[in-house]
Order: C-alpha cells, then sequence, then structure tokens
C-alpha cells in the first residue's frame, strides 16, 4: 500500500462521507469539502501498514463501504474496522449510525491484523492473533465433527488429526525468513490462513506489503 494507492481508495469513500454525513472528521481533521482529503489521508500515511481512521456523524458504516470489495471485517462498539481485498485497511468510528456489516469475514480481519504486526516486529500481539486463528480452525473441526457423528457429547475423541498440521506450507517458505520467533509465527498465520477459503487473497496482500516495505 503506497500513500498514492491509500489517496486513490479514500477520496471516494471519503466524498461519500462528505455528500451523505452531518460531519467527517480524518485523525483531527473535520473536512468540509474535496480539497481537504489529501492533507486528511497525509495525517493518516506511516507506511505500507498504515489505515485510514475516519469519524462520522449522522452515516451509517455500510453506506460508505458499499462498493468496496471487503476481505474483513470486525466491529467493536460503534467502531467497524475493516480490510478490503486489496489489503487496505480502515477505522470508521460511527457517532450516531450503526457500524455493523455482516458480508464480511472476521477471520480474515484478525488475520490480517497479525500479518501487519508481525512485519511491525510486535511479536507477542502478532502470535496472540495467530494462536486465536489457529483456534478457531479447531472451533470448525469440531463443529465438523459434531455434523460428522450427529452429537455434540463426545466422552471419547477419535484419534482425529489437526488440519492446520495437515496444510503444505512449503510454497510459503519465502514469508517465513526472519529470525526465529518471526519465523515461527509467520508459520503458525500461514496453517491458520490456509485452513480457510480466500487466503490466496490473503497471501497477496503479504507479499503486497512485503515490497512496499522493502522499497
Amino acid at each position: 500500500m503506497t500513500k498514492e494507492m491509500m489517496l486513490r481508495f479514500a477520496r471516494p469513500l471519503l466524498l461519500t462521507a462528505l455528500r451523505k454525513a452531518d460531519m467527517v472528521q480524518v485523525k483531527d481533521k473535520v473536512l468540509t469539502c474535496e480539497d481537504d482529503i489529501p492533507a486528511a489521508v497525509e495525517r493518516c500515511w506511516h507506511d505500507a501498514l498504515s489505515d485510514l481512521d475516519v469519524e462520522v456523524w449522522g452515516i451509517a458504516a455500510g453506506e460508505l463501504l458499499q462498493d468496496v470489495n471487503l476481505l474483513g471485517t470486525s466491529v467493536q462498539g460503534n467502531v467497524l474496522r475493516f480490510v478490503t481485498e486489496e489489503g487496505f485497511r480502515g477505522d470508521i468510528i460511527c457517532h450516531d449510525g450503526a457500524a455493523e456489516m455482516e458480508c464480511a469475514d472476521s477471520f480474515w480481519f484478525v488475520a490480517v491484523q497479525a500479518l501487519g504486526k508481525l512485519l511491525r516486529r510486535d511479536y507477542l500481539i502478532s502470535a496472540h492473533l495467530s494462536h486465536m486463528l489457529l483456534m478457531e480452525t479447531l472451533v470448525t473441526q469440531m463443529m465438523q465433527r459434531d455434523q460428522m457423528y450427529q452429537t455434540n457429547y463426545h466422552r471419547y475423541g477419535y484419534a482425529e488429526t489437526l488440519a492446520y498440521r495437515q496444510v503444505d506450507v512449503t510454497p510459503y517458505a519465502d514469508l517465513m525468513t526472519g529470525d526465529e520467533t518471526y519465523a515461527c509465527i509467520a508459520e503458525q498465520l500461514i496453517r491458520a490462513a490456509l485452513c480457510r477459503e480466500g487466503s490466496e487473497k490473503f497471501f497477496a496482500i503479504w507479499r503486497k506489503y512485503l515490497a512496499e516495505l522493502q522499497k
């Protein structure tokens, strides 16, 4: 994600907000017209992992993201956090509108959050989020087991293989280069991603971030 890409994505979203919302703010800057958008985006930019921080009044978050290809979302109170299929990330604070959306997968939002923390060398948070994703793959397997045996009561198990341990990570060896801790977390994240549909979009974002950070 370059600064130019961020501006290109943010402009239509913020134009929609300017048309429909009672007030729009990015970081600490209130937007009044289209000419304010470049400076507002500049305040959010740090590197390829930066996200857009928007506050809106009088509009629901979904109205701003109707035409966006969402990969993942997470709703936390009145805040909608999202990531697009292109790797653009943002937070929308809805002061008096709905933040909920149901058209994207929270798994992939968490995966991209874990990736961002990993690439910024925050190993503690990245490891925590990666373990959350691995746990979700286990929950999925348990649900599948209940469907298979038509029961949710298990005095004994069936010596199940763990899906995340069976995936082939060798095609992603280039994403696991780094110190020992980095490589361990990266492998966990890759294993969790491979247990979920849509992983190719996630790995494309990963490689895109690396390419920009290495410039």
